[in-house]
């Protein structure tokens, strides 16, 4: 599981967020990256309304789905970060693979179809 980091956040950043969004927020440590800090910032309520405790915003599907990644980041850390590297790694090979699929001098290299 990866740690977490308590750090303050900016308030004058936050003030300059638009209105009517609402923001995830990480911020690395800049000691070590694997450890960050997350901030919610709702600015679709009005001044003085609870936030999404109120009946009015549980059936808001965007603040359901803030619950549920901030949920997933307290809970699914480990699996967040294993998925996050294996869709970075399928980018890249696609990447690659659209590259070379012009190339007639490319042998492609696939160890799963070599035969011992």
């Amino acid at each position: 599981m990866v740690d977490t980091w308590n750090e303050t956040f900016d308030e004058e950043e936050i003030e300059c967020l638009q209105e009517g969004r609402q923001y995830i927020i990480f911020k690395p440590n800049p000691e070590d990256e694997s450890i960050f800090s997350v901030k919610v910032i709702d600015t679709t309520l009005e001044e003085g309304k609870l936030s999404d405790t109120s009946e009015e915003s549980s059936s808001n599907i965007s603040v359901l789905i803030v619950k549920g990644i901030m949920h997933m980041l307290d809970n699914e850390l480990d699996y967040l970060a294993e998925r996050g590297s294996e869709v970075v790694k399928e980018e890249y090979l696609s990447f690659k693979k659209e590259m070379f699929k012009n190339s007639n001098n490319v042998l492609v290299f696939d160890p799963n179809k070599v035969k011992h």
